[in-house]
């Protein structure tokens, strides 16, 4: 028997009862997907174990109070790209509670009240949502991208001292993307704007805090139509740079692979984020949509196996084939597409 100290996770599905009535078998299939795509791999990535499996839920232990809250948006930022896509009787919407204390280890099984409060929390957390502990906001506070709104003390069962209990603010878009909380500055204090934009009609403006990783041309095919011109330029940034400070963006999975965001009055095209295997840490913003898109030089062709012939591009830029992207390759094995080149939206049926 070991003690130390560790920050715990808890999830649970809401409304599984009445899910598992309405269709089993198709509850339990999603159930499985979402831990094989979705919740083992955030907490893997995020240094976490996965100890305890109920029939709709499971606890994790972390070393880390910032990588479990981390891994917990992460996730909730995840679902909300998965129901989005999803009718209202198929959607798994998930409670979650974050806290971080001394707990007993006992060989692969973890005990104590730190696992009991996080549970507790995870119990009464808003669905869609996650609660933390005073503990565990203290340990993230200034080292997060994330707004935590203070619920007050809480009376647990079987608790014996009163909790502090924090709720995450992760309001959901007409998009599905988790924009709100995830997007706003910590504490609410507006850091430097780097860039900024808006689409063609104005219903949309934007703000960047961060500078840019890179910029480039894409040729792809799904870049073309999407942007309706022969090649798309783009500029990469940190996902959480960006947030919507005018207008909410309409979104779309033009492909099984990424999400795109454009203005749905006037249809300027916004952003691009990969989602398989689960979502990047970076996305693109579509360079022409800045106020200043001159500011934006870029710097590699990509996707040049769909290039226009007529196109005749002079400059001495490298150029990549999608093919050769490690990361789009593994993007779309994980969409279960052994040739993109082929793939066609209407094959979705």
């Amino acid at each position: 028997m070991e003690r130390r100290l560790a920050a715990i996770l808890a999830a649970d599905i809401v409304g599984y009862s009445s899910l598992m009535s309405a269709h089993e078998e198709g509850t339990l299939a999603r159930l499985q997907s979402a831990r094989k795509s979705v919740f083992d791999p955030i907490i893997k990535a995020h240094h976490g174990r996965i100890f305890k499996t109920t029939g709709d839920g499971l606890l994790a232990e972390f070393p880390s109070a910032v990588d479990a809250v981390r891994a917990a948006v992460l996730v909730q930022s995840k679902f909300a790209f998965l129901n989005s896509e999803l009718p209202d009787a198929e959607r798994l919407l998930w409670r979650m509670g974050v806290n971080v204390g001394d707990v007993i280890f006992e060989g692969a099984d973890v005990y104590g009240d730190g696992v009991n409060i996080a549970a507790r929390l995870e119990e009464n957390a808003n669905p869609g949502g996650f609660w933390i502990s005073r503990a565990v906001f203290e340990h993230v506070k200034g080292k997060v991208d994330q707004v935590f709104d203070e619920v007050g003390f809480r009376k647990f069962k079987n608790i014996d001292s009163s909790v502090q209990v924090y709720r995450a603010r992760l309001e959901q878009r007409e998009s599905g993307l988790a924009t709100g909380g995830l997007f706003d500055f910590p504490d609410g204090q507006k850091k430097q704007v780097t860039a900024a934009g808006e689409c063609l009609c104005g219903a949309i403006r934007f703000e960047l805090d961060q500078p840019p990783i890179n910029s480039g041309f894409c040729h792809c095919k799904f870049c073309q139509k999407f942007t309706g011109a022969p090649v798309a330029v783009w500029t990469a940034f940190t996902f959480g740079a960006l947030r919507y400070v005018r207008g909410a963006p309409k979104s779309i999975m033009a492909s099984p692979i990424a999400r795109r965001e454009f203005c749905g009055d006037c249809g300027t095209a916004l952003t691009y984020r990969l989602i398989k295997p689960e979502p990047s840490e970076i996305f693109v913003v579509f360079t022409a949509a800045f106020d200043n898109p001159a500011d934006f030089t870029p710097s590699v062709h990509a996707g040049i196996e769909s290039q226009m012939p007529w196109m005749n591009v002079l400059d001495e830029l490298p150029r990549s084939l999608c093919e050769a992207s490690r990361t789009l390759q593994a993007a779309w094995t994980a969409a279960g597409v052994d040739n993109p080149s082929l793939w066609k939206r209407s094959s979705k049926g």
